[in-house]
């Protein structure tokens, strides 16, 4: 008796190729499933081939279901398929009798690899981390790292571990997933197939380029690793539990083909009503402080070259330029310190305060602004009210050195298993106090 596995699109071949065919009448999780004569590609030759064989007894629209043990590519390799479905089996004897699809209720031991047909095989692999387990996109240095010239040991890789304690694969498959939306997927496996320790390292980015914090902050995420031997298949699932390394409010995209870097910055703000009066003047409603104070964060905090005169240009690192939009969300949880928003009438100037526990920013319109036509005026008194608010969270000896705290506000996103963002991303966000005096 074997243990094969149906096969969907996007399963991947021994030689690294891939299954583009299927039934989209017919799915497995909401993905195509696969048949005799479906269309593949081969890792190793050019142009396009079918799937040759399928799975006895069974059907859809008149071709068999494609599936491992009976399954493989015209390509001039013969690769096998690796199934990416591991809970949709069939169960085969010598004589290829009857196949029966078990769902997910079989529950099976996969990692184990005790269902195979042949004895003499065995497949043991482990996988974990190792070495660093802290990410850090664009290898942005620390605080204390830049002002001692910029060097850095910061670096975008994290490692794994790949542990092969039993026999040579014939083929693997290694993927980062979120759920079932498969995030990551290496394209080099066949240095894993030997017996023995192989070390593997990953970025956080996607296929596609782009490294998402929310993503990598999905509780779901994980890396499996399947390994083909014979008619054995095992599958071994690598959960990454993850959380922020300091700060919760942000969430940063970076588009490493595009040069840009997209943040999420959550504030959190309330109405701190109205202070003093003045019978010519009529205070500013709350409702657009709030959108002063989102409008001020998105304008001077981005690095996109949209301020002109050279100031806010696109930030340098390592690996290259990149444009950084930023964009506020208010009220939305998790978001920093709450602060108070209040319009005052008063005729003396009221300073605003980033102390914890006190956090209150004025709009002077009383005084400074009655005479302003210009509301930017007003925008750089609520950044520099908010700069204030982010710089206490690293200590008020920062808070005297701005113009050397570059971007504290990103610093450290993921932390335990997979650690993103270290340290923030310097050079990046906060505006030099001189460009906002």
């Amino acid at each position: 008796m074997g243990t094969g596995y149906f096969l969907v699109r996007g399963d991947k071949t021994t030689c690294g190729g891939k299954i583009i065919g299927g039934a989209d009448d017919h799915t497995i999780m909401g993905i195509p499933q696969a048949r005799d004569m479906d269309r593949v590609t081969c890792g190793r030759y050019p142009g396009m081939f079918i799937i040759v064989g399928g799975v006895p007894e069974t059907d859809i629209h008149g071709r068999l279901m494609a599936g491992t043990l009976d399954s493989q590519s015209s390509c001039p390799c013969k690769a096998r398929f690796i199934a990416s479905m591991m809970d949709d089996t069939y169960e085969t004897d010598d004589g290829g009798s009857e196949a029966e699809q078990h769902a997910q209720s079989a529950k099976k031991d996969l990692t184990s690899g005790s269902d195979s047909s042949s004895d003499d095989v065995k497949l043991d692999y482990r996988i974990k981390l190792s070495g660093n387990k802290i990410l850090t996109p664009l290898n942005i240095p620390d605080y204390k790292e830049m002002i001692s010239g910029g060097s850095t040991k910061n670096t975008e890789k994290i490692d794994f571990t790949i542990t092969n304690k039993g026999d040579e694969a014939e083929g693997l498959s290694l993927e980062v997933l979120d759920g079932n939306e498969v995030i990551y997927s290496e394209q080099q496996t066949g240095k894993y197939f030997d017996k023995g320790e192989h070390a593997w390292q990953w970025d956080g980015y996607s296929n596609q380029g782009i490294l998402d914090t929310t993503k990598l902050k999905s509780k779901s995420l994980l890396v499996r690793l399947i390994a083909l031997c014979g008619d054995m298949m095992i599958k071994v699932d690598y959960p990454l539990h993850n959380s922020p390394e300091e700060q919760k409010w942000v969430d940063v995209k970076v588009d490493r083909k595009q040069k840009t870097v997209d943040i999420i910055w959550r504030l959190a703000v309330s109405d701190g009503g109205i202070k003093g009066s003045n019978p010519k003047l009529s205070p500013v409603p709350y409702n657009d402080l709030v959108n002063l104070t989102k409008n001020g964060v998105e304008f001077y905090w981005s690095r996109n070259g949209s301020r002109g005169g050279g100031i806010g240009e696109n930030i340098v690192t390592a690996i290259g330029v990149f444009k950084v939009n930023v964009k506020a969300e208010i009220n939305i949880t998790p978001s920093m310190r709450t602060f108070s928003l209040i319009s005052s009438l008063d005729p003396d100037f009221q300073a605003s305060v980033s102390l914890s526990g006190f956090e209150k920013i004025y709009y002077n319109y009383g005084d400074s602004y009655k005479d302003i036509q210009d509301e930017l005026q007003a925008l750089l008194t609520l950044i520099t009210d908010i700069n204030g608010i982010v710089l206490m969270k690293w200590g008020i000896k920062y808070s005297m050195n701005m113009e050397r705290v570059l971007a504290l506000i990103i610093r450290g996103l993921i932390k335990e298993h997979l650690l993103l963002c270290k340290k923030q991303y310097q050079g990046m966000l906060c505006p030099l106090r001189e460009r906002l005096m």
